[in-house]
C-alpha cells in the first residue's frame, strides 16, 4: 500500500510525529505480550513476522532472543526496517520476496493486521500453515466482520479520528472469528485462544476484552497450532 511506503520513505515508523501510527504502536505492544504470555521461552525460537512493516515486532522479538525474519511485500517498507535495525545492531532478515521455499522452517509464523487486506483469505492461510513446523503456532490478529468494526474501524478511524489512512479497509474483507477458526481447521490447525483487541483512542492504549463478542468486539487476536 503506497500509505505504508509514505510512512517508509518518511522515517515515521518509529516515531510517534504521525498520529496515525500510534495505534500501531499500542497493537504492537499488547501483540508482543500476547506472544509472550503463550510462549514462556522465545530464547533461539524461529519466527517469521509476515508482512512485518517497518520492524516494529520484529526487533522486540529479536530482543528477547528469537531468530527472527520480517517479510514484506512492500520494498520502502523493508528498507526502512533494515535500516532501523542496522542502526539498532540487531540481527534480522528483512525480505520482500515470499519465504515459498522456507516450507516447515519456523516454529512460529506471526501474521498481525493483514488477512483484512488480501482477496483470498484461505489462500495466504494455507502459505502460512506450510511455513511452520508440525506443532508449530501461528498467531493472527484482524478485524471482525460485523456493525461495530463498520462504523468504529471504518468510519470513525478513518473519517471522523483520522487515526487510520482513508480507504485504507475493505470492510468486504473483515473476516469473522468463526470463519477464520474454519479455515485454518481446514488446513489441520486448532484455535488455542482468540480474544478480543480494543484500542482506546483517548488513551491511546490497547488492550485484550477477554473474548469475542460478535457485536461489541472490532478487533481480535488469536493463536493456532499446526497438527
Amino acid at each position: 500500500m503506497s500509505v505504508f511506503s509514505d510512512v517508509s520513505n518518511q522515517g515515521q515508523w518509529w516515531g510517534v510525529q504521525n498520529k496515525q501510527m500510534l495505534p500501531l504502536h499500542a497493537l504492537n505492544k499488547l501483540r508482543l505480550e500476547y506472544i509472550k504470555g503463550k510462549v514462556a521461552n522465545l530464547q533461539g525460537v524461529k519466527i517469521l513476522d509476515y508482512g512485518c512493516g517497518g520492524g516494529l515486532l520484529c526487533e522486540p522479538l529479536a530482543r528477547h532472543g528469537a531468530k527472527v525474519v520480517g517479510f514484506d511485500e512492500n520494498h520502502d517498507c523493508i528498507n526502512a526496517a533494515q535500516s532501523h535495525a542496522k542502526a539498532q545492531a540487531l540481527d534480522i532478515f528483512y525480505s520482500s520476496l515470499e519465504p515459498q521455499a522456507s516450507h516447515g522452517l519456523f516454529d512460529i509464523v506471526c501474521c498481525f493486521e493483514v488477512l483484512e487486506h488480501v482477496k483470498k483469505p484461505d489462500i495466504l492461510i494455507k502459505q502460512l500453515v506450510n511455513l511452520v513446523k508440525k506443532d508449530g503456532l501461528i498467531f493472527v490478529s484482524t478485524i471482525n466482520k460485523n456493525l461495530a468494526s463498520l462504523l468504529l474501524v471504518k468510519f470513525a478511524a478513518e473519517y471522523l479520528l483520522k487515526i487510520a489512512p482513508r480507504g485504507l479497509h475493505d470492510v468486504d474483507m473483515f473476516i469473522e472469528p468463526r470463519k477464520l477458526i474454519k479455515l485454518f481447521a481446514e488446513q489441520n490447525c486448532s484455535c488455542l485462544d482468540i480474544a478480543g483487541v480494543n484500542y482506546n483512542p483517548i488513551s491511546k492504549a490497547a488492550k485484550l476484552s477477554g473474548g469475542i463478542k460478535k457485536h461489541l468486539t472490532t478487533n481480535y487476536i488469536s493463536y493456532f497450532i499446526k497438527s
